[in-house]
């Protein structure tokens, strides 16, 4: 590893650990963009064993990003984002913007995931701060409250494609009690509900 950027705790990770890529936000101002990214990357290092969540680093998002044609501090669509953790083992994604108001600065992340062929996004609230390590603060927070979420909405998933609906709508119920704003939880819970022809009310209900 470059100096500063440190190995996270507790490695190596298993081999069912969860990965999490974060690579430069989308910005008018490319160093911003950069910055906003290495310290969230540092945030999430510094909250999680690399057995319980880990943190690709930085050296090797670089590398992989100059092998295919691409400057490191490139800031990627969703696709592109999309295949680079596919190459990196990247379970889940930070797709970022980060822009400056006066004083402070802003970002705008959410989650992405790759469930089946489809791209899924999970919106995280905006983080608005004096500076990139207190907005990367807010969003790493954000992140530790959606990924509560997750294991019930793995569930419900698994639960979607073995053609269960009433189990899958448990495992959504239970995805929305553990993180309230679950997007993805909700998206389970409408499929199923389509699945067994719910009233359109229930399913217009969830979409809303």
């Amino acid at each position: 590893q470059r100096p500063g950027q440190p190995e996270q705790r507790g490695g190596p990770p298993k081999p069912e650990t969860p990965y999490i890529l974060v690579t430069t936000f989308n910005s008018p101002d490319r160093k911003l963009g950069v910055e906003a990214a290495d310290e969230v990357r540092r945030r999430i290092q510094g909250e999680y064993s690399a057995k319980d969540l880990f943190v690709v680093p930085k050296n090797n998002i670089n590398s992989t990003l100059e092998a295919s044609g691409y400057r490191p501090d490139s800031a990627l669509n969703a696709s592109d984002l999309m295949e680079l953790s596919k190459q990196l083992h990247g379970q889940y994604v930070i797709d970022g913007t980060a822009t400056r108001a006066g004083d402070r600065v802003r970002f705008e992340t959410r989650i992405l995931m790759r469930t089946g062929t489809q791209t899924l996004g999970q919106p995280l609230p905006v983080a608005e701060a004096q500076d990139a390590g207190d907005a990367a603060k807010s969003v790493e927070k954000s992140l530790s409250e959606a990924l509560k979420g997750m294991p019930a909405y793995d569930k419900c998933i698994a639960s979607l494609r073995a053609a269960k609906n009433d189990e899958a709508i448990t495992n959504a119920r239970a995805g929305i009690a553990a993180y309230p704003n679950s997007t993805l939880s909700r998206i389970c819970l409408m499929n199923a509900f389509l699945n067994k022809k719910e009233a359109p009310d229930s399913i217009i209900n969830v979409a809303n």
